[in-house]
């Protein structure tokens, strides 16, 4: 990649080319006699790296081979500006891994998983994507607006109100696509626009779309409705 990049260290009747493709054979095999690499391993859902379930495998759609997986632990992040511990989904790169910190599941094990996402899946809930009128949307956004007034209390930093923003279908995907979000709340998928750190998200109107109304659990006290 390197070199189709720098074609002029190319110009060496392949020496330079020739060199670099003995030292990669040259580290694989040592890394093969301390075990091998994770990339090496076909990992499945289900499995494991050290102590923690796979959830998911990823591969390089060029070479096939595993790149990372998602594993469900405990990690730090931020929430209302301070750090703070959760248990949720992680990505784990594996290539610098060696090859035994994987472990397949044993078919009671593969079953148990399969069994557990399929009771997932079919508890997640439903989010319908909703376009408000502008009576909807406005109610909305005081609420989110509230929200937010309510999380600046004891914070440093303020984050401003935002107003309800009218677009057209070409609008939100076009122009204003790099600042839109779709956000899952209480039930509903919300067009959101705008939104930062500093500043709460403008709820979208299409005004080329037809409108409606949310269903009621958007206006109801907050509780977790999100997946």
């Amino acid at each position: 990649m390197y070199l189709n990049a720098h074609p002029e260290r190319s110009r060496d009747g392949g020496r330079n080319e020739k060199h670099a493709r003995l030292r990669l054979a040259y580290e694989n095999q040592m890394l093969e006699a301390q075990g091998g690499r994770a990339a090496s391993v076909d990992m499945e859902a289900g499995g494991f790296v050290g102590q923690q379930q796979i959830m998911r495998v990823n591969k390089s759609p060029a070479t096939g081979r595993v790149v990372s997986v998602v594993v469900v632990a405990e990690h730090k992040t931020y929430k209302n500006g301070e750090r703070v511990s959760v248990v949720g989904e992680i990505k784990v790169n594996i290539e610098r891994l060696q090859a035994d910190i994987y472990r397949a599941p044993t078919d009671d094990e593969r079953e148990a998983f399969k069994a557990s996402q399929k009771a997932k899946k079919k508890a997640t809930p439903k989010f319908k994507q909703i376009n408000p009128t502008i009576e909807q949307a406005e109610k909305l956004q005081a609420q989110f607006n509230a929200e937010a007034e309510e999380e600046n209390e004891g914070r440093n930093y303020k984050k401003t109100a935002g107003e309800v923003a009218e677009m057209t279908q070409a609008q939100y995907s076009g122009k204003y696509k790099d600042y839109k979000q779709l956000l899952k709340y209480k039930g509903c998928k919300i067009r959101i626009y705008g939104s930062g750190w500093n500043r709460v998200g403008a709820v979208v109107v299409l005004t080329d779309k037809p409108q409606k109304d949310y269903p009621a659990t958007v206006f109801e006290p907050a509780q977790d409705f999100t997946a």
